[in-house]
């Protein structure tokens, strides 16, 4: 088992887990920004095409 983590790439240069708290944190708004936008333009397309 050791050697396995052993050959697994290196996570010192990103510090401790928490940093990958703050990317997802970070990058989260922009997709929900992106899909809701999405969904939004789809709504609008069947409000109006279907009048």
């Amino acid at each position: 088992m050791m050697e396995l983590l052993k050959q697994l790439p290196h996570i010192e240069p990103y510090g401790n887990p928490q940093y990958f708290l703050y990317v997802i944190t970070a990058i989260l708004p922009i997709f929900i920004g992106l899909f809701s936008k999405n969904v939004l333009a789809g709504m609008k397309y069947w409000l109006v095409s279907s009048l």
